[in-house]
């Protein structure tokens, strides 16, 4: 299987902007094409809470998703584990 996994990253310490694999074409044919992610922060009585979240671009679901109280490389790595087929 083969998967598409694209960022944009704005240029921040020194490091090139990711290509535009999508080319703003957010459809796919078949599920498991093209995912795409972000994630958002909501501020709450306890601190800030880190949500990552996997979309597939075929269904237009979430397909994986993970909460935490840090924004570390975990948090997106624990939602794209959520959403790889086994």
């Amino acid at each position: 299987m083969r998967f598409l996994v694209a960022a944009v990253m704005m240029k921040l310490g020194g490091f090139p902007a990711a290509r535009n694999l999508p080319d703003r074409n957010f459809t796919a044919d078949a599920p498991n094409q093209k995912w795409a992610g972000d994630i958002s922060y909501v501020w709450t009585r306890e601190g800030w809470l880190y949500l990552a979240v996997i979309l597939g671009l075929h269904s237009r679901r979430v397909i994986g998703w993970d909460v935490s109280n840090r924004m570390k490389r975990d948090l997106a790595i624990r939602a794209l584990n959520m959403s790889s087929p086994t």
